[in-house]
């Protein structure tokens, strides 16, 4: 299966810039909440 960019940011392989990987982590977990947020208004579109 392709490898995720989820993944991608669990595991680096530069772990030296330890900065660059948590803005990594905080702007992927930003757009799943995104993401998630207009799912969830779309179900909620749907429903009505």
């Amino acid at each position: 299966r392709p490898a995720y960019i989820g993944e991608r940011v669990v595991t680096p392989r530069t772990p030296a810039d330890p900065t660059a990987d948590s803005d990594k982590v905080v702007w992927s977990q930003t757009v799943s909440l995104l993401l998630g947020a207009l799912c969830e208004k779309s179900w909620d579109t749907e429903k009505v």
